[in-house]
């Protein structure tokens, strides 16, 4: 699965085609046109080195494409899985008449989750920069907006 976000370049990188694009990540008002903000803002930066394929300049908005089917994979196996394996290990072992078989849940469960931890870290999610951008928000950005229950 495919996924585009809008960013600025912020760096470019001589000789290689390489740009650093940055995002802002906040909540679900996230360009900042919300007036009606209840929670303090949570906007943080994220940048990624992206492959320049349009010829982009320093402070360009750009839309940045990236596979988002491996991080979903390692999301899945570091918050979803685990309690699957938890839930289930407690069952067995409370029909093997196990002793203890909390302490057991719950070590299948840690051990599952560190394996997912280990496997999100080994991520290598390539980055393209697919077009300008003449807005610094994404359509996807403007339509968060909607789901706002203040307008």
């Amino acid at each position: 699965m495919m996924s585009r976000r809008t960013g600025q370049v912020t760096a470019i990188k001589p000789g290689d085609h390489t740009v650093t694009v940055e995002f802002k990540r906040g909540n679900m008002c996230s360009h900042g046109s919300c007036s009606h903000r209840i929670l303090p803002d949570t906007t943080s930066e994220v940048r990624v080195d992206a492959v320049d394929t349009v010829g982009v300049q320093l402070g360009d908005f750009v839309e940045v494409s990236f596979e988002s089917k491996a991080a979903l994979g390692a999301a899945f196996s570091v918050y979803i899985l685990p309690i699957l394996v938890g839930v289930s290990s407690y069952g067995l072992a409370g029909t093997l008449s196990v002793p203890y078989p909390a302490v057991w849940a719950l070590a299948l469960a840690a051990g599952v989750m560190i394996i997912g931890l280990k496997k999100g870290n080994r991520l290598q999610t390539e980055y393209t920069v697919v077009n300008r951008s003449s807005s610094p928000f994404s359509q996807q950005d403007q339509q968060s907006c909607l789901g706002c229950p203040y307008h």
